[in-house]
């Protein structure tokens, strides 16, 4: 991952992606920090670069990692598709010690997620975000390219 200013105090413990990340909701303008490195298929790993085909309407599994626009640990890590917040579950606070590393910060170590997401068919721009504690949604500026056949 790219390195990152250092942030300040991790989440405590993982929580739902999903839950404070509604549905449907715009991405706001900002700077969030993060990445999204892989997209499991049926139990294959394959790393995220500019763009990757997956099965439409079936379950993937996307994990990244996400800082708030202040460097800080999110309240929540959402995936972004097509500009709005996708429908989804997983974890936020996962252990990422490469980014505590490469942001030469321990705050950072929680910073991993794990997200299940169903993509319609088509193409779509899919991107990491983060809800701050103001409650917006901060998507991370580079996207990928997840073509759902």
């Amino acid at each position: 991952p790219a390195a990152v200013a250092a942030p300040a105090a991790a989440p405590a413990v993982p929580r739902d992606a999903r839950a404070p990340c509604r549905a449907g909701t715009a991405a706001s303008g900002g700077t969030a920090h993060g990445h999204l490195d892989t997209v499991t298929i049926d139990g294959n790993a394959a790393e995220l670069h500019t763009a990757i085909d997956v099965p439409a309407n079936k379950p993937v599994q996307i994990v990244g990692w996400v800082l708030s626009a202040a460097n800080a640990p999110a309240r929540a890590a959402c995936l972004v598709v097509d500009g709005a917040v996708a429908e989804s579950s997983g974890s936020y606070g996962l252990e990422r010690p490469d980014v505590a590393a490469a942001a030469n910060a321990q705050a950072a170590l929680k910073s991993g997620f794990s997200v299940n997401v169903v993509f319609a068919p088509g193409a779509h721009r899919v991107s990491a975000a983060a809800l701050n504690d103001a409650g917006v949604v901060i998507a991370v500026p580079e996207a990928v390219t997840i073509n759902a056949r």
